[in-house]
């Protein structure tokens, strides 16, 4: 498809969870594009994710949307998926002693979600931890993984099979309003009158290629490693275990552990590159959850750390643009994204399809409405940590 092309209804930039996912609901009842950069759908955070189905994790709008998105989860009734969507997993977060207050105030908050644990239930359920490292815990035994390649694949078919076109290699160079949106890319120009802007952590350069003042959207990396086990143990049943402040998480990935220090550093979007982590200091002020280090970090060797853009500061940002007629932001589901991608493209989907006089506002419940700059782009509420210091706390995490 290397020519201008028109007829569409609309055109979905980026797909990704969250772009596949609003481009498979959109073209029930319309001519939808779907234009992506990469040579493969799904090639940046959607590929990298952890991929932990849990109402308990994130801030409170993420903990919404999961909740809502859990009856599609449990019961997808696709036609172009051949398994289940779920995987039993578990999830406990685990806390030491100066952390009990974050203990405590994070069991009011998750309610009936959670079981609270002793620090030796902690240690039973997850023996790679230290003893006596972990003084408590919360178990939340309803998380389970998710099939991340299973949930694209089932919006990719979705959208296809509802007449919808995939356009692969094809950059978005420029962006304009020419009666309907005129897109310009190196594999052709395209043509619509409605453009969905879910390009992640590219969403404010389509912004500004559009004529659009950026909203401040900070892309974010996060380093994680894949790493071997200690020798005779089987994480493969291992609940996943997330510090209660988030300061690092780890989690069964393969017969491996994939552990991360939960880092999000900002920084420009780019394509993910490995690392060089036996270069990186091991020096740490705090002592670590477990005695493995040295065989974890000589387990990893170069080029098994690799980081990600994370963007939206840890928020989803769904809505419509202001001033711009046709334009709409879906921007990102980037920072916890398959678990929470079907009720915010049925949600935004459904706002979308009523009338198009509808006052612009951000699709969501109204507790949830706000900003780009508002509630969804909060700071990260955590102190910047420095490259290095990041690659130092995830090598001392176990």
């Amino acid at each position: 498809m290397n020519n201008s092309t028109t007829g569409f209804d609309c055109i979905v930039i980026g797909a990704g969870i969250a772009g596949a996912s609003v481009a498979a609901e959109l073209s029930s009842d319309r001519r939808v594009l779907l234009l992506e950069r990469e040579s493969q759908p799904g090639y940046h955070t959607t590929g990298r994710s952890a991929a932990l189905f849990t109402v308990t994790y994130g801030p409170e709008v993420i903990r919404a949307l999961s909740r809502a998105s859990a009856a599609f989860f449990h019961d997808p009734a696709s036609p172009h998926l051949a398994h289940p969507l779920l995987e039993p997993r578990g999830a406990v977060f685990v806390a030491r002693q100066d952390q009990q207050a974050s203990l405590a105030r994070t069991a009011e908050e998750l309610g009936p979600h959670v079981t609270p644990l002793s620090g030796p239930e902690v240690e039973t359920r997850v023996p790679l931890l230290r003893k006596g490292y972990a003084t408590g815990g919360l178990q939340d035994a309803s998380a389970a993984d998710i099939d991340v390649n299973g949930l694209h694949q089932h919006y990719l078919k979705t959208f296809r099979a509802a007449g919808g076109v995939l356009q692969t290699k094809a950059e978005v160079q420029a962006l304009r309003k020419e009666g309907d949106w005129q897109v310009d890319t190196n594999q052709g120009t395209f043509h619509a009158p409605v453009i969905v802007n879910a390009a992640g952590a590219w969403a404010d350069e389509i912004a500004t290629l559009a004529g659009l003042k950026p909203a401040g959207l900070t892309p974010k990396r996060r380093t994680a490693l894949t790493v071997a086990p200690p020798e005779g143990m089987v994480p493969d049943r291992w609940p996943m275990v997330v510090d209660i402040d988030e300061q690092f998480y780890l989690k069964a990935d393969a017969g491996k552990l994939l552990i991360s220090p939960a880092d999000a550093t900002p920084s420009p979007p780019a394509t993910p590159s490995p690392r060089n982590w036996t270069s990186r200091s091991a020096s740490t002020g705090s002592k670590p959850p477990s005695t493995w280090s040295a065989r974890a970090s000589k387990a990893a060797g170069p080029g098994c750390a690799a980081s990600c853009p994370m963007a939206i500061r840890w928020r989803g940002m769904i809505l419509k643009v202001r001033g711009f007629s046709g334009l709409l932001a879906k921007a990102a589901m980037a920072s916890r994204p398959p678990r929470r991608s079907p009720a915010p493209r049925r949600h935004w989907c459904g706002a979308r399809k009523s009338p198009a006089t509808s006052p612009p506002r951000v699709l969501l419940k109204k507790r949830f409405r706000g900003t780009a700059r508002g509630w969804f782009n909060r700071p990260d509420p955590r102190p910047p940590r420095s490259a290095c210091a990041t690659c130092a706390r995830a090598r001392s995490l176990t």
